[in-house]
């Protein structure tokens, strides 16, 4: 995955902040999450995902990816619940997105996409279809900006996590 680390608090006020963190537990589980929106808002997701990390809870628990997305998303949604309310009152929008990769021994590395509500989307490759076909096809999701970052950077997704996890 890779990130920008640009940030700005109005027109003319741009700082550097890192985007993307990892959780890593060697040879067993590898996340890699990279943030966009409300800044305070990220940092205070990642502040929980770390604290919980750290103690043996949350992401060091998942038993799948999925789960690894679905937490994350939990911790969307409880700092939805605490700051909404206070930044809609000064007009600011709760709007926080996050993508998390990994693996975890034994399975297949996966990328997602979460929500500022908190719901999970897998990024999955698109196929192309015939016109008739494509009916079958339509209730099926992608994030064609992976695929097109995938595609121009010709790494398979397994490549993302060789570096921690041996298979």
């Amino acid at each position: 995955m890779a990130s920008d680390s640009r940030t700005n608090a109005g027109y003319d006020q741009v700082n550097i902040c890192k985007k993307m963190h990892t959780f890593v537990q060697p040879g067993e589980r590898v996340f890699i999450t990279a943030a966009s929106g409300s800044l305070s808002c990220s940092q205070s997701i990642l502040t929980l995902l770390r604290k919980d990390s750290d103690a043996g809870n949350g992401l060091a628990t998942a038993d799948s990816m999925y789960d690894a997305a679905r937490i994350v998303g939990q911790q969307l949604r409880k700092v939805a619940d605490m700051d909404r309310a206070a930044l809609e009152r000064d007009d600011y929008r709760f709007n926080v997105h996050f993508i998390i990769g990994g693996q975890i021994r034994g399975q297949p590395p996966e990328l997602y996409l979460i929500y500022p509500q908190g719901n999970p989307l897998q990024a999955r490759r698109m196929r192309r279809s015939s016109k008739s076909a494509r009916s079958s096809t339509a209730g099926r999701s992608s994030i064609a900006g992976f695929n097109t970052l995938a595609r121009r950077s010709k790494r398979r997704p397994s490549m993302l996590c060789s570096r921690w996890i041996q298979r």
